[in-house]
C-alpha cells in the first residue's frame, strides 16, 4: 500500500518526519500510565475497592454509665438516695483526616440519659432500681407487693410491652415532675483500627464499673467526641408528649495522643447516583464478631476483620423531614451503624444508619454523606487524606500492575508512618514473596515478562520497515538513485 500510494501523494521529507514522530514505541514515557493513580476516577474491582479502604474502617466501642439521683423521695417511692449503672454499645466508623479523625453515627456514640436509662432498665445491672421503681410506683398508690408479685412484674416487662409502656410513662412522670434527674457519667470511646479486638467484660459493667470493663489492645485508641447531630428522641416530649425533634444522625471522634497519622477515605456525593448504581458497605456487625466461649461458631480474634457486602441503591428516598436517604439491599446488621458505603471509586457516599426488620429481603438505609460534610464544615474538619494514604495507593497501585518492588517500597513507608496500620504487613509480605519468585516486572526480566521488551521491539522494528520500505520507493522514485538494467 504504501509503495504504490507514496509516490502518488508526493510524500516529501517534512511529511515524512512529522509521520515518524507521530509514532510512539510501546513501553515509551508518553505511553505509560500507571493505573489507579490517574487524575481521572477509575471504577475498581471489589478486591481492589476493598484492598483500599479496609484499612480506614474502624471498629467503635462506646462506654458510659448513668447516674440517677433521687431527689423527692416522698413522690418516687425509691428507697436509695442514688443509682448507677452502666452499659455500652458497638458500632462502625471510618477515618476521614489523616489526623484521626473517626466519622459514624450520632447514635452509635451519642446516648441520652433517658434513653440510657430505658435502653438498660431490663439489664441485669440496673434490676436493683427496676425493682425499687416498681415498689415505688405501688407504694405511691397506696398498694404494697410482695417479693413474688414484684418478681412477677418485672418478669412482664421484659415479656409484655403493655407493662413497659405502662412502666415508662411512671419513669417520664418522675422525670418531669423532677422527682428524679439522670446524667451520664465516665463517657469513654474506643476506637480499633488494627487487628487486635478489644475486649468489654460486661460484668464489671453491670456493677458500674466502666474503667475496668474495657481492655484495649495495641491497636485500640482512646478518642474523644468533636461533634454530634442526633435529636434526643426519648426526651419528655418526644415520649409523653410525641413532640419529636428532628436532625441527622452524624457523629465526629478525635483519636487522642497518638503521634502517628492514620490512612483515611475519600468522601464523594450521591450527586450522580441512581437507582441500580452499586455500593460496597464495610463495618462490624455484632452479629458475626464471634465470641471467646469455646462453643462459639466464630473466634473472636477474627472480630477485627471488617465485613464486606455489596449490593446496590434500591431507591433514593427522603426522611420525614426532606433529607435524603439511599434504600440498599446491601446487608446491614447492628453494629454496622455508622460504617462506610462506597461507591465504585472508592468514595463514601453514605453511612449505614437504619434497617427494617424483615423476612423477605433487606431493605436498609443509608445517610447522605452531605450530613457529615455539614457536620465537617462546621467544625472546620477537611477530608485531608495526607501522605500515609497517598503512599497505600501507590503501593497497591504498583501492586495491581506486578511492580512489587516499588510496591513494597511505598507500603515500608506506609508501615514507618503507621506502625498499626492493620494490612501493610500482608502486603509487603505478599511482595516479598512475589518478587523471590522472579514475578515482579521491573528490570530488565520484567522489561521482557512484562511484554514492554517485546513491545518496543516491535513497534521499532515495524517503524524501521516502513521507514526503509517507504524510502525505498522514494528513492528508487529519484534520478539520482534511478538505475537502469544492463
Amino acid at each position: 500500500i504504501f509503495e504504490k500510494r507514496a509516490p502518488q501523494l508526493g510524500y516529501n521529507q517534512p511529511y515524512l518526519d512529522n509521520l515518524l514522530g507521530g509514532f510512539f514505541f510501546a513501553g515509551s514515557p508518553s505511553s505509560q500510565q500507571v493505573k489507579g493513580v490517574s487524575a481521572s476516577p477509575t471504577d475498581l474491582t471489589t478486591i481492589e475497592l476493598v484492598d483500599l479502604v479496609r484499612p480506614s474502617v474502624a471498629n467503635i466501642v462506646y462506654v458510659y454509665c448513668l447516674d440517677i439521683a433521687n431527689m423527692q423521695p416522698n413522690l418516687s417511692g425509691l428507697s436509695q438516695p442514688r443509682y448507677n449503672f452502666c452499659g455500652s454499645s458497638k458500632g462502625s466508623g471510618f477515618i476521614i483526616n489523616k489526623t484521626g479523625v473517626i466519622a459514624t453515627n450520632g447514635h452509635v456514640t451519642k446516648i441520652y440519659p433517658e434513653e440510657g436509662l430505658v435502653t438498660n432498665l431490663l439489664n441485669e445491672g440496673s434490676k436493683a432500681f427496676a425493682t425499687d421503681l416498681i415498689k415505688g410506683v405501688y407504694s405511691s398508690k397506696g398498694q404494697t407487693l410482695g417479693q413474688n408479685q414484684l418478681e412477677d412484674f418485672y418478669r412482664q416487662l421484659n415479656a409484655n410491652p403493655q407493662y413497659l409502656d405502662r412502666f415508662l410513662t411512671e419513669i417520664f412522670a418522675l422525670i418531669n415532675k423532677k422527682a428524679i434527674v439522670i446524667n451520664n457519667t465516665n463517657e469513654k470511646y474506643y476506637v480499633n483500627v488494627g487487628d487486635a479486638p478489644v475486649k468489654v467484660d460486661y460484668q464489671k459493667l453491670n456493677i458500674g464499673d466502666a474503667v475496668g470493663a474495657v481492655s484495649p489492645s495495641a491497636t485500640t485508641y482512646v478518642a474523644e467526641m468533636l461533634d454530634f447531630n442526633f435529636p434526643n428522641r426519648y426526651s419528655y416530649e418526644a415520649i409523653v408528649n410525641k413532640n419529636y425533634q428532628r436532625g441527622a444522625d452524624v457523629a465526629l471522634l478525635k483519636i487522642k495522643n497518638s503521634s502517628n497519622l492514620f490512612p483515611a477515605v475519600e468522601l464523594g456525593s450521591i450527586e450522580n447516583l441512581r437507582e441500580g448504581s452499586e455500593v460496597i458497605v464495610a463495618g462490624y456487625p455484632t452479629l458475626v464478631e464471634g465470641a471467646e466461649d469455646p462453643r462459639a461458631a466464630l473466634s473472636y480474634k477474627t472480630s477485627t476483620k471488617p465485613t464486606i457486602t455489596r449490593g446496590i441503591v434500591s431507591a433514593i428516598k427522603e426522611d420525614i423531614v426532606g433529607k435524603k436517604v439511599l434504600q440498599t439491599d446491601a446487608s446491614i446488621d447492628h453494629g454496622n451503624s455508622g460504617g462506610p458505603a462506597f461507591n465504585s471509586l472508592g468514595q463514601v457516599i453514605g453511612i449505614a444508619t437504619f434497617m427494617e426488620e424483615s423476612k423477605s429481603g433487606n431493605f436498609n438505609f443509608l445517610r447522605d454523606i452531605s450530613e457529615l460534610k455539614e457536620l465537617m464544615a462546621k467544625n472546620k474538619i477537611d477530608n485531608q487524606l495526607g501522605e500515609l494514604t497517598t503512599y497505600w495507593r501507590e503501593g497497591l497501585s504498583n501492586f495491581r500492575n506486578k511492580y512489587y518492588t516499588s510496591a513494597k517500597t511505598s507500603f515500608k513507608q506506609v508501615e514507618t508512618l503507621s506502625p498499626a496500620h492493620p494490612t501493610v504487613k500482608e502486603f509487603i509480605t505478599l511482595s516479598d514473596e512475589a518478587i523471590a519468585e522472579g514475578k515482579s516486572l521491573e528490570g530488565w526480566v520484567g522489561f521482557i515478562k512484562g511484554g514492554k521488551g517485546s513491545g518496543i521491539l516491535l513497534g521499532a522494528f515495524g517503524s524501521l520497515a516502513i521507514i526503509s520500505f517507504m524510502s525505498s520507493g522514494f528513492l528508487w522514485s529519484l534520478p539520482l538513485f534511478r538505475q537502469e538494467r544492463v
